[in-house]
């Protein structure tokens, strides 16, 4: 480079002389640099001759970049719940590079939540473990020189999304005694919410309609407020025995939610007949117009027709139904046969 200087004078025999550190900022991009001493020699204040010769210095293996990282949670969770929490957390990694003898940076190597990035900064996805996580970052320069790990570690909340593990309806009297002729419905549910050291938000809800109405029935479960597990929670509500019904329960925390839903029957009656009159009920009440509305499995000759499984049930022969066209005399009809 342009580095010149004298290193001793009036030399008698010879001189040691230990190479400036600060030479390594000339070569910033390798490992080692040239130069050339020059010795001259005088007779008095005469010069009376010059010689040279070349060196090589090579820059100490010790010589590399460091670097140190700042660690902030870009969604603010830790702010709620004193940790980061799985699932719902993301991180946000800068790594501050500081040079070694004026190398600068090549490249940026950060580890965080199980991906590898090679920016200064960086969003992780949501944190995918609970327990520990640990960042770590390392820094290379243009000598190709890397430096020491700088890492950080943080505790992880575990944490699931509201689940609804068993919901169940049945036809009963004011008190839940279950009666299929009840002009009540008991609902009975289980579900479970992450409580995040006590400080998630749990509720619980209850809807409920006529099948054949649009407009729902939602009842807040009040005395199931911030509690986290619930194992065969009651709720009855009164139910017109001549109308069925869609129930829903739904569980929900600060994040998410989760919705379960099933149906009740109208209470059970051996035969009724439509208010309209154009409709019969057999095992529970007629509410479908211009139909004969079942409400259990039908058979012929030993034969599930119609069942849970769908229309023409085969779950006794094991076999595929054969639909075909005959003509009965009066009129062309569809039939089926095993």
């Amino acid at each position: 480079g342009t580095k010149s200087g004298t290193i001793a004078e009036k030399v008698e025999t010879g001189v040691k002389w230990v190479i400036p550190l600060s030479l390594m900022d000339l070569i910033p991009t390798a490992t080692s640099g040239s130069g050339t001493i020059y010795v001259d020699t005088y007779n008095g204040s005469t010069k009376v001759g010059t010689k040279w010769c070349g060196f090589t210095a090579k820059v100490p293996a010790s010589v590399k970049p460091r670097c140190t990282i700042q660690v902030l949670d870009a969604t603010n969770i830790q702010d709620t719940y004193g940790s980061l929490v799985k699932g719902l957390s993301k991180l946000h990694v800068k790594t501050n590079f500081y040079a070694a003898y004026s190398s600068p940076v090549a490249s940026y190597n950060v580890n965080a939540n199980g991906v590898r990035y090679t920016a200064e900064e960086v969003t992780t996805g949501f944190i995918s473990k609970a327990g520990t996580t640990t960042i770590t970052a390392t820094v290379k320069d243009k000598r190709g020189r890397t430096s020491d790990a700088a890492s950080a570690s943080f505790d992880v909340l575990d944490y699931a999304a509201p689940t609804i593990s068993a919901l169940a309806v049945h036809r009963c009297d004011e008190d839940g005694t279950e009666n299929v002729r009840g002009e009540y419905v008991k609902v009975t549910f289980s579900a479970k919410i992450t409580s995040l050291n006590n400080k998630n938000n749990a509720l619980y809800y209850v809807l409920y309609k006529q099948t054949t109405d649009s407009i729902w029935n939602q009842v807040s479960l009040i005395d199931l407020t911030n509690v986290y597990s619930v194992s065969d929670y009651e709720y009855i509500f009164a139910a017109d025995g001549g109308s069925s019904y869609t129930v829903e329960v739904t569980a929900t925390d600060r994040h998410n939610s989760a919705s379960r839903g099933t149906s009740a029957s109208t209470a059970f009656m051996l035969m009724n007949f439509g208010a309209d009159g154009s409709s019969i009920g057999l095992l529970k009440a007629a509410e479908r117009p211009n139909a004969i509305d079942v409400g259990g499995d039908v058979y012929m000759n030993g034969h599930a027709v119609y069942g849970a499984h769908g229309m023409f049930d085969t779950r006794d022969t094991n076999e595929t139904p054969e639909w075909y066209m005959k003509n009965h005399g009066r009129g062309t009809v569809w039939e089926f046969k095993k």
